[in-house]
C-alpha cells in the first residue's frame, strides 16, 4: 500500500530525474542545427510558447519560429522541477523552471569562448524559461536514446524571457 509520504517522495524523484533528462535533451537540440528539427516533436497542437511576451501557438507556427531562430549556445546554470498534483497520480504534470545564459547569432557558432573561459565571455544574455510538461500517451517521437525518462511528456506551455 502506498502511503502519502511514499507517493510524494516518488513524485519528487520523478520530477528530479525528468528535469535532468529534459534539460539535457531540450537545450542540446536547441543548440544543434539538426536538433532544431527535433524540438517541434516536443510540442503538441495545443502547446503554447510565449517568447519575450510574444505568443506562438500551433505546430506550424512553432516550427516556423524555431526554423527562423538564429543559432544559439545555452549555458544552463540552474533548474528546478516540481510535480503538479492532478488527475493522473501515476504520472503528474511537471513545472520546470530553468535559468542561465544564451548567445544567439553568429557568435554562438563562429566564436565560442576560448578553452578555459566561461560562456559569459561571449556576451550572453541571461534567460529564464518555465515549462509545464504534461503526460502524453502517444510519446514524443524523439529517438529513445534522447528522450530517456520523459519519453511520455510533451511541452504544454513554454515561457521564455530574457532577463538581462
Amino acid at each position: 500500500m502506498l502511503t502519502v509520504a511514499c507517493l510524494c517522495a516518488c513524485r519528487v524523484e520523478l520530477a528530479g530525474r525528468a528535469a535532468d533528462d529534459f534539460v539535457a535533451v531540450f537545450y542540446s537540440n536547441m543548440d544543434a542545427a539538426a536538433g532544431r528539427l527535433n524540438i517541434i516533436k516536443m510540442y503538441r497542437p495545443t502547446s503554447t510558447l510565449v517568447w519575450n511576451g510574444n505568443k506562438i501557438q500551433g505546430l506550424e507556427a512553432l516550427n516556423d519560429f524555431f526554423t527562423k531562430l538564429p543559432p544559439s549556445r545555452h549555458d544552463v546554470q540552474a533548474y528546478d522541477c516540481h510535480a503538479i498534483p492532478g488527475l493522473n497520480d501515476r504520472k503528474p504534470s511537471l513545472l520546470l523552471s530553468v535559468s542561465g545564459t544564451v548567445v544567439h547569432g553568429k557568435d554562438a557558432i563562429d566564436n565560442p569562448p576560448p578553452r578555459g573561459y566561461n560562456v559569459e565571455d561571449a556576451w550572453p544574455r541571461t534567460f529564464s524559461q518555465t515549462f509545464v510538461l504534461s503526460p502524453d500517451l502517444e510519446g514524443s517521437g524523439l529517438p529513445r536514446e534522447q528522450w530517456l525518462l520523459v519519453d511520455r511528456y510533451y511541452i504544454l506551455s513554454d515561457h521564455m524571457r530574457f532577463v538581462g
